[in-house]
């Protein structure tokens, strides 16, 4: 038995069956397609962008996890505080007649604890941030 392994993405067993074998590379190919085109048009999360008078900046990210500082501009003294974030993502979906493009999203308040967490220091959230690298390496 040979195995031939394509585009990272499968491993299809070569046996007597040609069929079976071009169905699966093909099978193979348009998933490759769809994931470059999926990458490719995504929208993404911007490094700065303000969100009910809090100016969010972010301050490093590798893969989908990022480390955002959050300032709130309304108040005599500034105060800035970290958020570390599990950046999402969806595909697209059409509301109300208008379609909404593929984008990253920013954890909601209903996702905090789940996929974001809020520190006083950056030291605190840096730590965090490292664990949940850690984490979602091993995923």
């Amino acid at each position: 038995m040979l195995l031939v392994v394509l585009q990272k993405f499968a491993v299809v067993e070569r046996t007597d069956n040609r069929a079976k074998i071009k169905k699966n590379i093909n099978r193979v190919r348009l998933a490759s397609i769809r994931f470059f085109m999926y990458h490719r048009g995504m929208k993404k999360l911007k490094k700065q962008f303000i969100k009910k008078k809090i100016k969010y900046t972010q301050v490093k990210r590798e893969g989908n996890v990022a480390i955002y500082s959050q300032e709130l501009d309304n108040v005599d003294v500034p105060k800035k505080r970290y958020e570390v974030v599990i950046i999402k993502s969806h595909n697209g979906y059409e509301l109300g007649g208008a379609k909404i493009a593929a984008a990253e999203i920013y954890p909601g308040s209903s996702q905090w604890g789940v996929f974001g967490w809020t520190y006083l220091t950056l030291p605190e959230a840096e730590k965090r941030y490292k664990a949940v690298l850690k984490k979602e390496g091993k995923k």
